[in-house]
């Protein structure tokens, strides 16, 4: 089983309201509302192509609610299993017109007892053949430090991890991770590496299987300790990048949950379909969405290359 923790989930809120000018009142012409946060989203993601998970991440108040209530309204495989905190779930608004303009919460410190708590909640529900994704910043002023007791309690049951995080997170996270998947940029700024191909290396000197490093319309790259492969979609594709990296993990756990042992071998299936499902995204409005014929299309014709 897929399990996917999003430590600072978000309620995304967007508002349109045309020819909009600083210090004026404006009338809001449509208004959306829908779960956000990167692990959340890699749920939806999954739920799309079929996959079932469970989700968790610290939710309270009532736009804790509300992320409950649509995570159930929006998905049919997802299986909620969230840590309840005193605190009100951030949101993240964004005001349309002919551009965005978004305003993200930053979310609560969290105490050590609700750490404490999904660190529980994970080391009695999972099992070793299941397979967590973290995803996303974490909440506050947190630092890599609250989230450690949680992947150690993980790693001795015997799960695979992949991790979605950035800056000192993701060197500091790195020893406890079986995939990492930054970009290109948050790669190359979290190691000081002058290459994609040296960041990467460094990061699995460390620990892990894979890196995967997303590159937007050039593509992908995934390192292994035996191999660097990359692929790309082969075409420019117009629209909202936003969710493209969370689809991607998502492909990626449903590669490597379907992976066994042998994860050399499936490398070339892997990263196919992470740019495909990745790609997919991009045609979409909103994160969390995918278009499935797009990523069929788009799998058919990508042919992965082994470059070392």
């Amino acid at each position: 089983m897929i399990w996917t923790f999003t430590p600072n989930p978000a309620l995304d809120i967007t508002w349109q309201a045309p020819d909009q000018t600083r210090g004026q009142v404006h009338r809001i012409t449509e208004y959306s509302q829908r779960p956000g946060g990167k692990g959340l989203n890699v749920s939806r993601v999954l739920d799309q192509l079929g996959v079932p998970s469970h989700a968790t991440g610290f939710l309270g108040g009532a736009t804790g609610r509300v992320i409950a209530s649509l995570m159930k309204e929006m998905t049919t495989l997802v299986t909620p299993e969230w840590v309840e905190v005193p605190f009100q779930t951030r949101r993240s608004i964004a005001m349309i017109d002919d551009t965005a303009t978004v305003y993200n919460e930053s979310g609560h410190t969290l105490d050590p007892d609700s750490w404490k708590q999904m660190a529980d909640l994970l080391g009695s529900h999972l099992n070793a053949d299941d397979l967590l994704v973290v995803s996303g910043s974490l909440p506050g002023s947190s630092t890599f430090e609250v989230l450690e007791p949680v992947l150690r309690r993980v790693r001795q049951i015997g799960c695979r991890i992949i991790l979605d995080t950035s800056g000192p997170s993701l060197v500091e996270c790195a020893a406890w991770a079986d995939v990492l998947k930054p970009n290109h940029l948050e790669l190359l700024d979290a190691t000081g590496a002058s290459s994609i191909e040296e960041g990467a290396r460094a990061l699995i000197e460390q620990g892990p299987s894979w890196v995967c490093v997303s590159r937007g319309e050039e593509g992908m790259d995934l390192f292994s300790r035996e191999s660097h492969w990359h692929a790309e979609a082969g075409v420019v594709l117009q629209g909202n990048p936003t969710g493209a990296g969370d689809a991607c993990v998502a492909s990626l756990a449903r590669s490597l949950a379907q992976a066994g042992d042998d994860l050399e071998s499936k490398i070339p299936t892997a990263i196919a379909e992470a740019v495909a499902t990745s790609a997919a995204a991009v045609t979409m409005p909103v994160a969390g969405e995918i278009d499935l014929p797009l990523r069929e299309e788009l799998l058919s014709r990508i042919s992965p290359v082994r470059l070392s």
